[in-house]
Formats: C-alpha cells, sequence, structure tokens
C-alpha cells in the first residue's frame, strides 16, 4: 500500500467480484479536511478518528449496519424436506435465529429502519414479520418458525429481509441450495408422506411447540391430501 486512495484497490476489487459478492459489499468514503497525512503519521490518527465520527455514518453506512444485522441470522431446518408431486417441489420447515440477543438484534435494527420489515424468499413474500413475535417468551431468544417450497433443491435461494422501500438482505447462509442446509444438518429427503416427527435440536419447549405448530398445519394438510387420493382410488375401484 503506497497511497491512502483506496479506490484503484476497490475498483479492482469489484470488477473481479462475482455477483453474490458484490451484493454483500458496501464502499465508505470519509471526507477528511486537510492535507494528506504521510502513512506513518501515528500522531495524526486521533484527528482522523475525530473526523469521521463526526460525519455519521451516512446511508451506505446505515445500509451496511443492516446487512451486518441481517448477516446475524441464520436458517434451520426442522426435518428434512418433504417431497411432493413425485418431486415437483419441496416444502421445507424451519427457524430463522440469530447469533446476538433478540432484543439486541430488534433495538438495534429498528433504530437503522423503523418501517415495517418482512421476510422473502427471493422476492416472494413469505408473509412472515421480523420483528412481530419474534422472540420466543420461553427463553427470550429470536425464534421465527417458517415455510416455504421449492421446485429445486440444488437451485440457489436467498432467505431475506425486505424493508418498505424495497430493499433486501440476505439472512446468513444464503444464497445457497437447500440441500447446502441438508448436508449441514445431517439430512436427507423425505419422500411421500412425511409422518408426525419433527427433527429438532432445541432445547427450549416453548421454541420447539411454536415450529411444531407450523410444521404441525403442514402435516394436516398431507393427511388431508392423503385421504382424498385414497376416497378417490377406492371410488374408482368400484
Amino acid at each position: 500500500m503506497d497511497s491512502m486512495d483506496g479506490a484503484a484497490a476497490w475498483l479492482r476489487f469489484w470488477n473481479q467480484a462475482d455477483r453474490s459478492v458484490r451484493d454483500a459489499s458496501t464502499r465508505l468514503d470519509v471526507l477528511l479536511t486537510g492535507p494528506e497525512p504521510l502513512l506513518n503519521a501515528a500522531h495524526r490518527m486521533d484527528d482522523l478518528i475525530q473526523q469521521t465520527i463526526k460525519q455519521g455514518v451516512g446511508d451506505h453506512g446505515r445500509q451496511s449496519l443492516i446487512r451486518l444485522l441481517a448477516q446475524s441470522l441464520f436458517f434451520e431446518l426442522t426435518s428434512a424436506p418433504h417431497s411432493e408431486n413425485d418431486g415437483a417441489s419441496y416444502t421445507c420447515t424451519g427457524s430463522i435465529r440469530c447469533r446476538v440477543p433478540g432484543q439486541t438484534f430488534l433495538g438495534a435494527l429498528r433504530r437503522l429502519d423503523t418501517s415495517r420489515k418482512e421476510y422473502v424468499l427471493g422476492s416472494r413474500p413469505l408473509g412472515i414479520s421480523v420483528t412481530e413475535g419474534s422472540i420466543c417468551p420461553g427463553c427470550s431468544r429470536y425464534c421465527v418458525p417458517v415455510r416455504f417450497s421449492v421446485s429445486n433443491m440444488d437451485d440457489k435461494i436467498a432467505l431475506s429481509i425486505r424493508l418498505a422501500d424495497g430493499q433486501r438482505y440476505s439472512i446468513g447462509g444464503f444464497p445457497h441450495p437447500v440441500r447446502w442446509f441438508m448436508h449441514r444438518q445431517g439430512l436427507t429427503p423425505m419422500y411421500g408422506f412425511a409422518g408426525d416427527g419433527v427433527n429438532t435440536r432445541d432445547d427450549c419447549q416453548t421454541c420447539t411447540k411454536r415450529i411444531l405448530r407450523r410444521h404441525g398445519l403442514r402435516i394436516t394438510q398431507l393427511q388431508a391430501r392423503r385421504k382424498l387420493r385414497i376416497a378417490h382410488a377406492i371410488q374408482h375401484a368400484t
């Protein structure tokens, strides 16, 4: 490094990075007054730091902070995806968790953006709020049960936070295919009716019950469809 101007290095990085890396990267520019100090002018650091603090984070800084918060979230499958229509689609049930305390995450997110925030898969809304009812009353951790369908377990998908202005921020681990999450958790796909069993490693019974309720809705729907198919088969047989 022979200059304090990082624009050239940034452009080289930007031109070589793929789309996923670009989407997760932001350049923050700070305007400093006075002559450019020498690289070894350690005595100028306090002044440079104070100038940076006074300027605030700005809009790019705000976006970077929201992106960091979104990356503190992660998705965990509750059980293996269930195959429907002979493998034409797969239904995934799981939960979104957070690596930092839930209230800390929500407080920081609300300070950065006060609008309504929801989860989306790609551009498809899941109808699930990022903030409302997201803290488990039993363990006080962040836990949001989710369910969605994918057409292929090997295609990359992106589970993101979408703000009211349309900006989307991928949560940790995305974009990745569903099979990537399955391998990390040691799960194999289920074909046909899945039964009532749910693989969960959560040690909070309240979290488990909330996730089971969303999974149980899916099981009820599968049971109803199965009974309907059997009834049709019997009717045609007679």
